[in-house]
């Protein structure tokens, strides 16, 4: 009514004091329009009017404000009291331990401060289950991830997808070991849909990658071939031991049931080695070595028969089957007598060898092939290798030098003494008989030996592979038809792996809990599934298949991180996945939705719901007088959500309960307590309502006069609280993995925290709060009809709420979105928790057609891109100021408040050009703000829905003048 403060009014009464008495005026100085004097009583008299005028203004100006307060009161749009702090606290056990009973009321107090206590509110058995492994699978993506980060713990990161494996491997020794690189080694695979795609990565057995060329494509018939090829160390597939060769498709292939029908199929498959033309390991001529890298005598420069030329190769000669040439570059010689050579190999003894031979025994160059027969190791000449030979079976390369007979016998007859004698005849047979001729000279040797300038070895080997083994995810099984199959799962799942020595003992046949977390955010385009969505389903292993467990699930169908019971049955039994024998639960998409997994980010064993607060039970208030005016105090304060407040009545009531469900007799009979029922204001109460008040703050218990509610009856200590929890506020907001001190030991419990930080601490509301907000409740009367009840009531479900705004959807769904009270956060963001919280306060207050399409969310955060033309002072860096620009802007648009727009920004706002010019005003460095457009040059943009600004690209132009 008057805003003038006690000096306002003494100077106005000065002035008037001039004009109506300028004599006592004049006894004043000139120019001091407050003067005042102790010895003068009318300047004493007129400064306690003027005193006397501010403390009744003061008065009269607050009394619209007291009786607007009053009013609210009267209609019971009270103050809100402290709110605490809640988070589930997980148990783990020492080792060795069985299960563990831990009653509600455990305390565990914060490392920091031993006096902030969190209470269990409900019982636990803490089991030994020990979460060692957690895998995601999805088998429409054909991949998986490994999520064990996850285990114990939040992980915020998003899972590393991973391709499972998909794997033909070829094992052979005779084909696959080459201790020499190979000319070429082919391998042809007969069946149907055999494209290249399905069969690009060829690997060794060490993991080397090999580089194919491919015959052209037939789909019925695929050829790989691979050049320089060698391999000389055995390895391990599926737990066998040889030389391997692997192929897997292209990276970009993906093996998915829903491509059954275009899945290669194998009915056959060969491989073909090629050699290069190699060296014998070693050649001898009986027993003496014969180096053909620079030429010499197979035979020796005199053969003779049974002489043998000797060549060993331990690699060429084990290709049983192999088709097997040696490559001679020889003399071309003609030898005076026939010769024939003999062809063996070793093999526990000479064995004939079946060649063909193209050198016409080594007289001039060409090929000996034959099929390689078993070769067994031997010594020969002192040295262990795999043998062959070619042994001089008959005839011969020449002669031995000697005296042979030149004139014979007939000779003699014929020319010498025929003339003289009448019987030629007798006398030739006395000559034979007797040996006698009369010509006898030497003829040296004719040897006519071979000679070999150089051998190669070559074996071309053609055969199936002895092992052909496939792996398809994690399972390694001989190939049938199919190498490379889906795995059998359709839906994608989550995979958790429990140790399974102490899980099956002592969880089979008790209830596992576990802690879900999932993503702590929602945003305005986070849309939650639809109420009727089927839920992913808990199974399982008993032996056999998958079996569902029986469930308790606390995470609202996973759109809420919280609390899971799991029924473990007796028949569940440990299985092998992802290549590990475990325990393993598993959580699956639903079949209408086989790819809709929640999305979790941690599961953590043995939790419990905790709050920041201490349960007192069968405390003392007060006594009753009968009278009214009665007002007591709880001992402990503040004094949270939840109590109840009994009376000691003489009087017998009839049954009857109070809202909520709670007996309102404690005790049957003629004396009893009863509990009476909290109200915000008595002015609906009657004289029989057992009604009071509690200021949860001041812990002030207020009960009626008899008219407007109920007096407590006369008695001693007649009024208790059978049970309160004092506690909540601000400080109940803990960081994670704080909450560590158990306060009364335990041997078989080795620790207790929390992986969460603990939200929802707030304190109470301040008369500021009220007078913002209580016309708004009052106008929705605690119910929500209109989108601007449903915003109303989102601000009064929780201190926690700073913004609220409320839309539906042309489906008929209705979203509240909601953004927290975090002034320290530029973008705050709606947790999981108090999503739960808002949703479950407004759907008990909306009709039920709309409470079933209810869903909180939290802002859109919109970028606005600013476009600026400024001028800058002297010798400032444009990229500089383009960095505080952004920076300014980014506390500017905080929903919160920031600087040059400390009431933030709230849903359905405007964001003006003409306010970020004149914010941008205070960047250091910056003379004049020119101009500011917003994205596509527009001079304001609304927001909608659930929009709130926040900083987009900041483009500067600097007007250099002239």
């Amino acid at each position: 009514l008057d805003a003038r403060t006690s000096d306002d009014v003494y100077a106005d009464a000065l002035r008037l004091a001039k004009v109506y008495l300028p004599q006592w005026a004049g006894f004043w100085p000139a120019g001091s329009p407050q003067y005042f004097a102790t010895d003068d009583p009318g300047l004493v008299v007129l400064k306690l009017l003027a005193q006397l005028h501010s403390t009744l203004g003061t008065q009269l100006n607050r009394a619209p404000d007291k009786h607007f307060l009053t009013f609210l009161d009267f209609f019971g749009v009270e103050l809100r009291g402290p709110q605490a702090a809640r988070v589930p606290l997980t148990f783990t056990l020492a080792d060795g331990s069985g299960p563990v009973e831990i009653p509600p009321n455990t305390q565990v107090a914060s490392e920091a401060d031993a006096n902030l206590l969190f209470e269990t509110t409900r019982p636990l058995v803490a089991l030994p289950a020990r979460l060692v492994a957690g895998y995601m699978l999805a088998p429409a993506a054909d991949t998986y991830s490994e999520v064990t980060s996850l285990v114990g713990s939040p992980d915020t990161g998003a899972p590393v997808a991973t391709p499972l494996a998909h794997v033909l491997s070829l094992g052979s020794a005779t084909l696959f070991q080459q201790s020499t690189p190979v000319e070429e080694l082919s391998i042809t695979l007969q069946g149907v849909n055999l494209f290249q795609a399905d069969f690009a990565r060829w690997t060794d057995g060490a993991g080397t990658p090999l580089r194919p060329r491919f015959s052209p494509e037939r789909y019925d018939t695929l050829t790989a071939s691979f050049t320089s090829f060698s391999q000389t160390t055995a390895s391990q597939v599926g737990g066998q031991t040889s030389f391997w060769i692997s192929v897997r498709p292209s990276e970009d292939v993906r093996i998915r049931s829903a491509d059954a029908e275009i899945l290669p199929q194998i009915s056959n498959i060969s491989a073909t080695v090629r050699s290069p033309r190699l060296q014998a390991e070693a050649t001898y001529t009986n027993g003496t070595a014969v180096d053909l890298t620079k030429g010499g005598y197979p035979f020796g420069q005199m053969p003779a028969v049974e002489d043998a030329f000797y060549i060993a190769s331990t690699d060429v000669f084990s290709r049983v089957g192999a088709a097997i040439s040696l490559d001679f570059e020889a003399t071309s010689i003609s030898p005076p007598t026939p010769v024939r050579l003999a062809w063996e190999s070793w093999d526990d003894g000479w064995q004939p060898l079946d060649v063909l031979d193209g050198t016409d025994a080594l007289t001039h160059s060409g090929r000996v092939s034959f099929t390689c027969p078993p070769m067994s190791l031997a010594t020969i000449n002192g040295r262990t290798s795999r043998w062959m030979r070619a042994r001089i079976a008959s005839g011969g390369y020449g002669l031995p030098g000697g005296i042979v007979v030149v004139k014979s016998a007939q000779y003699v007859v014929d020319d010498l003494i025929g003339p003289y004698v009448t019987d030629k005849g007798e006398v030739l047979d006395i000559l034979q008989e007797h040996d006698l001729n009369f010509g006898y000279e030497y003829q040296p040797p004719s040897y006519v030996p071979p000679y070999v300038a150089s051998l190669r070895l070559r074996y071309e080997l053609t055969e199936r592979p002895e092992l052909a083994l496939t792996r398809n995810g994690f399972t390694d099984a001989p190939l049938e038809l199919l190498p490379y199959q889906p795995v059998p799962e359709q839906e994608s799942a989550w995979y958790l792996g429990f140790a399974p020595e102490d899980f099956l003992l002592h969880a089979r046949g008790r209830t596992l809990s576990l802690l879900v977390l999932l993503p702590t955010t929602r945003s305005g385009t986070d849309v939650p599934p639809a109420a009727s969505a089927a839920a992913p389903t808990w199974s399982a292993f008993d032996g056999s298949t998958w079996r569902a467990l029986k469930v308790q699930d606390g995470t609202n169908v996973f759109t809420t991180t919280g609390i899971v019971k799991l029924e473990i049955p007796s028949w569940m039994t440990s299985s092998s996945a992802f290549g590990q024998v475990l325990a393993w639960l598993r959580l699956s998409a639903p079949e209408d939705d086989p790819t809709r997994l929640p999305p979790l980010q941690g599961i953590v064993p043995n939790p419990v719901d905790a709050v920041n607060g201490v349960l007192w039970t069968n405390e003392v208030l007060g006594s009753g007088t009968g009278g009214p005016g009665v007002t007591l105090e709880f001992p402990r304060k503040p004094v949270l959500e939840g109590q109840t407040v009994q009376v000691f009545e003489q009087t017998p009531i009839a049954p009857q309960t109070v809202p909520g469900g709670q007996p309102l007799a404690a005790v049957a009979g003629p004396q009893t307590w009863v509990t009476w029922t909290e109200v915000s204001s008595f002015s609906f109460s009657s004289a029989t309502d057992r009604h009071y008040l509690l200021d949860h703050a001041s812990g002030m218990l207020t009960f009626g006069d008899g008219v407007r509610g109920m007096a407590p009856p006369p008695g001693e200590n007649n009024i208790q609280a059978s049970q309160y929890r004092s506690g909540g506020g601000l400080g109940g907001n803990q960081p994670a993995l704080t909450l560590t001190q158990l306060q009364r030991a335990r041997p078989e419990i080795d620790s207790v925290t929390n992986v969460l930080p603990s939200r929802g601490g707030t304190g109470a509301d301040t008369l500021d709060a009220l007078r913002t907000l209580g016309p708004r409740r009052l106008k929705a009367r605690d119910r929500a009809v209109s989108a601007g009840d449903f915003a109303t009531l989102a601000l009064t479900s929780s201190q926690r709420v700073a913004r609220a705004t409320a839309y539906a959807e042309l489906d008929g769904r209705m979203f509240v979105a909601v953004v927290p009270r975090e002034p320290a956060d530029l973008q705050p963001t709606v947790s999981s928790d108090l999503v739960e919280e808002v949703g479950e306060y407004l759907r008990a207050r909306a009709p039920f057609v709309v409470a079933d399409t209810l869903d909180v969310v939290g802002p859109e955060y919109v970028p606005i891109d600013v476009f600026v033309r400024a001028v800058l002072e002297p010798g400032e860096q444009e990229a500089l100021i383009r960095e505080r620009m952004t920076a300014l802007l980014a506390l500017f648009f905080a929903p919160l408040g920031g600087p040059g727009h400390e009431a933030g920004w709230d849903f359905g706002a405007t964001v003006h050009a003409a306010d970020v010019a004149q914010a941008l005003e205070a960047v250091p460095g910056v003379m004049v703000i020119d101009g500011v457009t917003l994205a596509g040059g527009l001079a304001s943009l609304p927001l909608v829905r659930a929009w709130l600004p926040t900083v987009g690209t900041v483009t500067l132009e600097v007007d250099h003048g002239g």
